[in-house]
């Protein structure tokens, strides 16, 4: 009974935080994209977005390409920075990656297909993006800004499924950094934040749209 008001409340305020992200979202003037029921709230994204640009985070990844590869590379155009985006599903892939042409954004954005298969930082042997795509792929680069929101782990048996992305990443983050974890009110992701700070010796704060955020070094704390 608590679980389900509690659930309410939040359903309430993200509505309301949502409606406000949505307005300011559309003022990119990007067009129509098409949100699906896996797209990143507006609020969450809305707070990336400003951690992105205010931070002048200019070394970008992702994990589970969508809208939100759009939007971020949009802000990579006005700050000269690179996004690549990890996603395994070949057709969705394709689909983002039509999107950026159609916005004139496929030079400030990559997406790369990285199929999932084991890995060696899995909870259960739960598959993940291949490590050997990634770590290529982060040949060169020092990243100041992480989004998991991949792979799918809505299953109770999955819920772990994410928990890879900081293991695998760590020896490629910069000085300063902020990592964000969406869908960070379900169970297993609470379970995830809790490794990952262990794991970097950072806090991590669960922001308004259900996205959890991390932070080292100087940094200005956005909003919406």
């Amino acid at each position: 009974m608590l679980r389900t008001i509690i659930s309410g409340l939040y359903d309430m305020v993200d509505k309301r935080y949502d409606s406000r992200a949505a307005a300011e979202l559309s003022r990119l003037q990007i067009g129509y994209l098409p949100w699906t029921g896996s797209a990143i709230s507006p609020t969450a994204l809305m707070a990336i977005l400003n951690d992105i640009q205010i931070n002048e985070r200019r070394s970008v990844v992702e994990f589970g390409s969508g809208l939100s590869t759009v939007y971020m590379a949009k802000i990579m155009q006005r700050l000269g920075g690179r996004l690549i985006s990890f996603e395994d599903n070949d057709d969705w892939a394709r689909q983002v990656s039509a999107m950026l042409e159609a916005a004139g954004l496929a030079q400030y954005a990559t997406v790369v297909v990285a199929p999932l298969t084991s890995c060696e930082f899995s909870v259960g042997d739960l598959p993940w993006y291949d490590t050997e795509v990634v770590r290529n792929a982060m040949i060169g680069h020092q990243i100041d800004c992480i989004l998991v929101d991949g792979p799918p782990a809505y299953r109770r048996e999955s819920h772990m499924a994410r928990y890879p992305a900081v293991p695998v990443m760590a020896p490629h983050l910069a000085d300063r950094f902020s990592i964000y974890l969406d869908d960070a009110r379900r169970p297993g992701e609470k379970t995830i934040v809790s490794k990952w700070t262990e794991l970097l010796n950072i806090k991590f704060v669960l922001q308004p749209g259900g996205v959890c955020r991390g932070i080292k070094g100087r940094a200005f704390h956005s909003s919406i």
